[in-house]
């Protein structure tokens, strides 16, 4: 994975004129880390994607440098991972079985994503979008 969020990260907050400190509060993380995304080092939880891309009301696929498109409709309230991987999975006609064998995400990592257990990290994100060729907005609910 190319990994731009950083860059895009510091272009937003000169944009923005916002500190390290600022992106802290919005982030609620140590400042710690928030050096690391600025430099590359690591990329966001997705929680705190969310955050972000709330604040700067932008889509994720911006911020991580899947698109260049800004874009800023998105939902506030977002539905359960569960309930939108259901929704996707039963338009493009696919199972847990099928996600598995053309993905490689193991049974026990889908299924607890199904009880809403766990959220997937940032690759597997990218790795379902890719699959059901969709944005990672669209795949948690953030567009239509």
């Amino acid at each position: 994975m190319n990994n731009n969020f950083g860059d895009i990260l510091k272009e937003l907050m000169i944009i923005n004129n916002l500190s390290a400190n600022d992106i802290k509060n919005i982030s609620d993380v140590n400042i710690s880390l928030i050096y690391k995304w600025l430099n590359n080092e690591s990329i966001p939880y997705f929680h705190n994607l969310i955050k972000i891309a709330d604040y700067f009301n932008c889509s994720i696929d911006f911020l991580i440098g899947r698109t260049e498109n800004f874009e800023n409709n998105y939902k506030k309230q977002l539905p359960l991972f569960s309930s939108q991987l259901k929704k996707i999975m039963k338009n493009k006609k696919n199972s847990q079985y099928r996600l598995n064998l053309d993905t490689h995400i193991s049974r026990e990592t889908l299924y607890n994503w199904s009880i809403d257990k766990r959220f997937p990290n940032i690759e597997h994100l990218i790795r379902l979008a890719d699959y059901f060729d969709c944005s990672i907005d669209y795949l948690i609910g953030r567009e239509d």
